[in-house]
């Protein structure tokens, strides 16, 4: 949705660490070296296309977790080298063998060993440690007294076919094994699980799940490029032979009783969850973690590996109404609108397609009524100002890009051409539509729309919308909000009429350049908005419509922004005969050149005191305090989906490597923080105010409370939902006004910006962004990328490829906003800046007033990249701001038909994958910056 103001402004686009005891292994321990070439080549074969994200993947040898030197005897120096995943080991015995021999990089016997209870030190040689007394499957601390260990497995394997269990090829598998080596018979397990092979080597037989995983083809990493529909196992390689028959058990996962089906191998163990959904229903146990805890007697937590599948929304009668409704209403070639605001008409606006528009719309100017009548035609837009008898000259001004109906129109406008008809995908989808029944009006049949939402503010809203099914068309929409404070009802309508009803837009005659008329004083226009007789709920009201594009009472610009080339200058500067009645702003002071200084107006007009700054010799530039307004496109119903984005950005797997670290702190730059919301407790290290100095961050709008929540929400503690990096320090900077949450001066952004630097942080999110660029913000993220600070910023709402700022300032990582199906979203600004895409599409955390919400926008993208970036300083504190780049880049999941490195104006360089990051971070992996990023 386009969003537009009087000023020239901006727009805020909404746009478990395994725990060791002392002297063991810690996933957030230290960076790894990179592992030997040998090495890396078996560990691709299968687990880099699950650190791509390759549908169907799973892993083979999981997460990196340790390398160890260990006594071995036949090794040079008695010592081999050994590196420990989640889910095995692999170690290089000789390494002055052939590297390209098969078993020059070995797995190890590791179920074996854990089983006798030694473990080999050389190849004939083991000590004694005792069989191991950790679960087979599930929980490390199990929720079932008679969950089997390794230990129960003692005496019902044989390495040698010793022993040897009968073929039963084809029977039902229905044993159940206990703690200690208890076997029963439980039919009602069988689940249709049969054995599907015996192996006479020895002597087991092996379920047909495991038989057909050990086969199946797939997609492996082979001479550095992906090949698909082979083998992925040598079963011989990763698993040997079946060393027990498979047996059920009865075990708590996540801490829920389940009945998993395990069976053990020489190298590895085998488990079948009937409950996970396809392709997850068998995995390799997480035997490295395993052997880890037993052999270094440490106190390891074993975490899920796989990512759960995130529930497909599912389209309904009132998302297909919808949406067949809006395809109509994008069909037509003429409509009327009128638009209220607790009842009174405050927008007339008429459409003709493809590209023309007109509206008419109530202002104060110089505090009598007036209105302000625009015309849109292509890409030239006139407005001229009436009040009374009295009408000014048309100007007339362009944009870059043309608007089409009814995707929206100009974003330079005074007035507000919203992208009313939007036609969602499943992709897409965020609002819950309910359909009311059929009535029956005249000859015409209707329904009503309706959607019940939580607004980032806390606000309860209601959003109708009433169809006529005969015809086809929206007749007229509604949206209540509840205001969280004080009760107060702020009631937006829409009424549509003369639909393909013929109308004529036309330029107007005598239309003059705006740049070259000051006829019409923009900073003078006021929206005319009805007031509910409290203070503080019309403050709401106009932060709301200047959220949604509506042109607000106090938005006028009161200040305006000066460098000066040197501090001589800036000092001699005089206040009373040069330019009047300007005053310093209390924030500001001009002790040094290195900082803009911003200047009250006070009344002057501001164009003129621009004029006069700019000419001024002492005057290196001077642009206007433009104002930022908060932006949302749409609001969601935290019922449906909640935080899927955390299984599509790899997130669970990344927490096996860090969850964050308190030597790293973000910035958050936004409307402020909701301090009593009960999953940021605590979270909040440090507070600014960089609009009025000291530390109140009183949230009113929502937008930053949100942010925050989605880096540093707590996890694990069974309130709402979590954040991606809830371990990091966060800082949060208020830089919105007082009277208008959500509303934000460039020169509080750019205090903002240096205070972030100078208090410490590694990483800066600001969720916002419009049209217009700022020497002023330019010098200040150059000030923050000068201190190796990583900058992430939303790529905007607008739906086009317009450039926005300061996504688009050279060195910003620019992220675009991605839905349920990793596809772009309808909203998500794409352009040749576009760094990272990551999910913005219902994206639910924390709001004000203590709320669980959902909304959509970039703005939601950009701190889901600040907390990944945040996740590998903590993982390696060593990288520079552009090697975490890198590492973002190297690591994304690349676009359709891209290759990674590649780039694509929708997706950036690819979507975010912060496994694959940490793995990268982890391990010291850190590749160079393409060669075509943008600059």
């Amino acid at each position: 949705m386009k969003k537009t103001q009087l000023t020239v402004a901006l727009v805020l686009t909404l746009l478990m660490v395994l725990a060791l005891a002392p002297g063991g292994l810690s996933l957030a321990a230290d960076p790894l070296a990179p592992l030997p070439a040998p090495v890396q080549k078996v560990y691709d074969r299968s687990d880099k296309a699950v650190l791509e994200g390759k549908p169907g993947a799973s892993w083979v040898w999981g997460p990196r977790v340790q390398d160890s030197t260990e006594d071995y005897v036949e090794s040079p120096g008695g010592k081999r080298q050994v590196y420990y995943f989640e889910k095995g080991r692999l170690e290089i015995n000789n390494p002055a063998k052939d590297p390209n021999d098969k078993y020059y990089v070995t797995s190890g016997l590791l179920l074996r060993e854990m089983i006798t209870g030694q473990f080999q030190v050389g190849d004939s040689q083991v000590v004694d440690h005792g069989p191991a007394n950790v679960p087979l499957a599930g929980d490390i601390a199990p929720g079932v007294p008679d969950s089997p260990t390794y230990a129960s497995l003692t005496n019902l394997v044989s390495f040698d076919g010793s022993w040897r269990s009968d073929d039963v090829t084809g029977q039902p598998v229905d044993k159940l094994l206990g703690l200690g080596g208890a076997i029963s018979t439980r039919p009602d397990l069988v689940q249709g699980v049969t054995y599907g092979q015996y192996y006479k080597e020895t002597g087991h037989n092996v379920a047909k799940p495991f038989v057909d995983f050990m086969n199946h083809t797939g997609t492996i990493y082979e001479n550095g490029k992906y090949v698909n529909n082979v083998q992925v196992f040598d079963p011989l390689y990763v698993f040997g032979y079946p060393i027990s028959e498979p047996y059920w058990t009865h075990v708590t996962v996540a801490g829920k009783e389940q009945y998993v089906l395990v069976q053990a191998f020489e190298r590895r163990l085998l488990t079948y969850t009937p409950s996970n959904p396809d392709p997850y229903k068998v995995e390799l146990g997480n035997l490295g973690l395993a052997y880890v805890k037993w052999r270094y007697n440490t106190d390891a937590t074993v975490f899920n590996n796989t990512d759960p599948v995130p529930a497909r929304p599912q389209a309904t009668d009132g998302f297909n109404l919808y949406n067949g409704i809006n395809n109509n209403m994008r069909g037509l070639n003429f409509v009327k609108r009128n638009i209220s605001i607790n009842g009174k008409v405050y927008s007339q606006q008429q459409f003709q397609a493809p590209d023309r528009a007109r509206a008419l719309q109530n202002y104060t100017y110089q505090g009598k009524p007036a209105q302000v009548e625009t015309i849109v035609i292509g890409t030239r837009w006139y407005i001229r100002l009436l009040q009374g008898n009295q009408s000014s000259d048309w100007l007339y001004g362009d944009n870059q890009i043309p608007d089409i109906w009814p995707l929206g129109f100009p974003t330079t406008l005074p007035i507000t051409f919203p992208s009313v008809f939007p036609v969602f995908s499943l992709n897409d989808w965020s609002i819950d539509w309910q359909a009311g029944p059929q009535q029956a009006v005249g000859t015409d049949v209707r329904r009503t729309l309706t959607a019940g939402l939580t607004d980032l503010d806390g606000s309860k809203v209601t959003v109708a919308r009433l169809v006529s099914e005969k015809n086809g068309v929206v007749i007229s929409s509604a949206e209540q909000d509840i205001l969280p404070d004080n009760g107060q009802t702020l009631t937006q309508s829409s009424d549509y009429a003369d639909y393909n009803v013929p109308i004529s837009l036309n330029p107007p005659a005598g239309a003059v350049p705006a740049s070259l008329s000051s006829s019409i004083d923009m900073n003078a226009l006021y929206l005319d908005l009805p007031s509910t007789g409290n203070a503080k709920a019309d403050a709401a009201i106009q932060t709301k419509l200047g959220r949604q594009g509506a042109a607000v009472a106090n938005n006028r610009i009161s200040s305006v922004i000066v460098k000066f080339k040197d501090t001589v200058g800036a000092q001699s500067f005089g206040f009373g005969g040069e330019l009047g009645a300007l005053s310093l702003d209390r924030n500001f002071n001009f002790q040094s050149s290195t900082t803009p200084v911003v200047f009250k107006l006070n009344g002057q007009p501001l164009n003129q005191t621009l004029a006069q700054l700019k000419a001024d010799p002492r005057v290196e530039y001077a642009e206007p305090n433009s104002i930022v307004y908060s932006s949302i496109t749409t609001f969601s119903d935290p019922q449906f989906g909640d935080q899927y984005y955390l299984n599509t950005i790899k997130a669970p797997r990344a927490w096996d490597f860090t969850h964050g670290q308190k030597g790293v702190t973000v910035a958050v730059i936004d409307s402020g923080v909701d301090l009593k919301n009960p999953d940021l407790q605590g979270q909040i290290a440090e507070t600014y105010n960089s609009n009025k100095g000291g530390t109140d961050v009183t949230d009113d709008a929502g937008h930053g409370s949100w942010t925050t929540g989605i880096i540093g929400a707590i996890g694990n503690n069974n309130v709402y939902g979590t954040g991606l990096a809830w371990n990091t320090k966060i800082i949060h900077i208020k830089a919105d006004l007082d009277d208008q949450p959500g509303a934000f001066t460039k020169s509080s952004i750019v205090a903002a910006i240096h205070l972030a630097v100078d208090k410490g942080a590694r990483v800066i999110n600001m969720s916002l962004g419009g049209p217009s660029s700022s020497q002023a913000e330019v010098d200040a993220i150059n000030y923050a990328l000068s201190h190796n600070v990583v900058v992430v910023a939303a790529s905007g709402n607008s739906g086009d490829n317009e450039k926005e700022y300061p996504s688009s300032y050279p060195g910003v990582i620019s992220v675009g906003a991605t839905g349920y199906y990793d596809q772009p979203t309808y909203f998500s600004t794409f352009n040749g800046n576009v760094i990272l895409s990551a999910p913005g599409l219902h994206i639910c955390n924390t709001g004000r007033a203590q709320v669980f919400a959902c909304a959509n926008g970039t703005s939601a993208s950009s701190p889901i990249v600040a907390g990944a970036a945040a996740m590998i300083l903590s993982a390696n504190s060593d990288l520079t701001a552009d090697q975490v780049k890198a590492i973002l880049i190297a690591s994304a999941s690349p676009a359709p038909g891209k290759q990674v490195g590649q780039r694509d104006d929708h997706y950036g360089y690819g979507i975010l994958n912060v496994a694959k990051a940490l793995q990268m971070a982890s391990t010291n992996q850190v590749p160079v910056l393409p060669a075509d990023l943008p600059r």
